[in-house]
């Protein structure tokens, strides 16, 4: 087999309308920018000691703010499959990078647009894609699954052999003084000598769809979309480190040729770069199809729309304003697709605990949301991310168990903790439906029911259960800008 073209190319126009590409300098925030935006946040240095864990592998006090996120995207071809053909690395392109939706490729926008859209116009993405490296004969596809759908250290051994090819790719073209030829310093861009971003694209199918694919090979014997670190991180040219990286199939499903959707590359990408997964991989969904780190296959189940991020984790990456609800009144709130805003209330709960109101819209990438409304999550960040907790669980919720960030469901079913769905519009709170919350539960009552005690603005934080006196009610139809109000018990607080 001829060696395909490996000449690596820049893909982000510098005409292109979305200039500011400043890389996530909001993880740095200090206390001081905080009280200056008007938040009245009194834990500023936790959320920046968290959001510091979270980019781990990005130097945020050298950040330069006038440069986006560069990722390299390389392609890989398993040696046992030199007969196969691969998606064309312009299409890889535009998946990365367009600045439209493509019908064929990316229905609902690219990675680059998913950052765009999250981030309010602030942080872009732009990437370096290799053309496609052929393995050397020992990197077959099973292989490098190590039979464990390569969730082991076998497909790192693969990944560093492909990184020597990348090295050999990018000397090439220098030597050959090519006019797209790249460094190690394009990708290192807060200056660390750490690379910020790799993602790997195969050319095989993804082990989650499970099953035997086209070509006979069972799941186990191909690679799970997955994002880690190496464990032991690989030193390149100029001491430039390559340690966390994404990993990917550039394929959806087993047996057709369709490029892979948007919705996997961007869960795993951010989950590269920090971002905590928030679904529990084993009894329960997280918070569902409304952050796409619980679920990034979105409510309609094909990964064209992956849910925008909650306002949890846009927080993390203050990529949102939240303001401090306390004082009793009427608000109103914009779809947070539009007008990056939420509202936080801390009122009557433990540090730490808290309530966070997000106005959902069928918007953006949140374009399958049937209907929209109010979400009402309830966050205890001495929380885990894997226990889930619900009414039928014995002696809930003074067990302890709930998620880091759940969503306090419209429904009152607590469906994504008993596995029973992802979530969709009936989880939202909005006139027509239910349109209040308070100590007492939620209302109207759910059809048939003589009672509705949870979900409820109680403390839970471990196991410890109190009101707080907080009621959020008269809540409003669903509409790009929300209405309710909030009231405190002032006996109880």
């Amino acid at each position: 087999m001829n060696q395909r073209r490996r000449r690596a190319r820049t893909l982000l126009s510098e005409s292109s309308d979305n200039t500011n590409k400043n890389l996530l300098r909001g993880t740095e925030l200090s206390a001081r920018g905080e009280e200056e935006k008007g938040h009245g946040n009194n834990n500023n240095n936790n959320n920046n000691r968290r959001r510091r864990q979270l980019f781990k592998n990005i130097n945020l006090d050298k950040m330069d703010e006038n440069k986006g996120l560069t990722a390299l995207v390389v392609p890989i071809s398993f040696s046992d499959h030199d007969e196969r053909d691969v998606i064309d690395t312009e299409d890889l392109v535009t998946l990365f990078t367009a600045t439209e939706p493509d019908a064929d490729i990316c229905v609902t926008g690219s990675v680059n647009q998913y950052f765009l859209d999250n981030s309010n116009d602030e942080v872009s993405l732009d990437a370096i894609v290799m053309d496609w490296i052929d393995l050397d004969d020992k990197y077959t596809e099973a292989y490098c699954a190590g039979g464990k759908s390569g969730l082991d250290s076998i497909v790192q051994e693969c990944l560093k052999h492909a990184l020597t090819k990348v090295e050999e790719a990018m000397k090439d073209d220098m030597d050959e003084d090519e006019e797209d030829a790249f460094t190690w310093d394009d990708l290192d861009l807060d200056g660390n000598k750490v690379v910020d971003m790799v993602v790997f694209v195969h050319s095989g199918y993804g082990a989650e769809f499970g099953g035997t694919d086209h070509y006979n090979s069972f799941y186990t014997d191909r690679i799970w979309s997955h994002a880690w670190e190496l464990d032991w991180p690989t030193t390149l040219g100029d001491g430039i480190v390559v340690n966390h990286y994404a990993m990917v199939s550039s394929l959806h499903g087993f047996s057709n040729r369709n490029i892979v959707r948007v919705g996997t590359l961007v869960h795993e990408i951010f989950s590269s770069l920090g971002l905590p997964v928030m679904y529990d991989g084993y009894n329960g969904q997280g918070i569902g199809s409304f952050d796409a780190m619980a679920n990034s296959w979105g409510m309609d189940g094909t990964g064209h729309y992956p849910p925008m991020l909650s306002a949890w984790t846009r927080h993390a990456l203050n990529w949102i304003e939240i303001i401090d609800i306390d004082t009793d009144g009427m608000y109103e709130l914009p779809a947070s697709a539009i007008t990056p805003r939420a509202f936080k209330i801390s009122n009557g709960f433990p540090v730490g605990e808290y309530l966070l109101l997000e106005n959902r819209q069928a918007k953006s990438f949140d374009g399958d949301l049937a209907v929209g409304g109010l979400a009402v999550y309830h966050v205890d960040e001495d929380a885990t991310w894997t226990e889930e907790g619900h009414p039928e669980q014995q002696g809930w919720p003074e067990n302890g168990k709930h998620y880091r960030v759940a969503l306090l469901s419209a429904e009152g079913s607590y469906a994504m903790e008993k596995n029973e769905d992802r979530g969709d519009h009936f989880d939202l709170f909005r006139k027509g439906g239910r349109s209040s919350i308070g100590p007492d539960g939620i209302s109207p009552l759910p059809f048939g029911a003589t009672e509705a005690k949870h979900p409820n603005t109680n403390t839970y934080q471990d196991g410890v259960v109190k009101e707080t006196g907080v009621r959020i009610f008269e809540i409003g139809f669903s509409e790009d800008l929300m209405t309710f109000e909030v009231s405190f018990d002032t006996e109880i607080n």
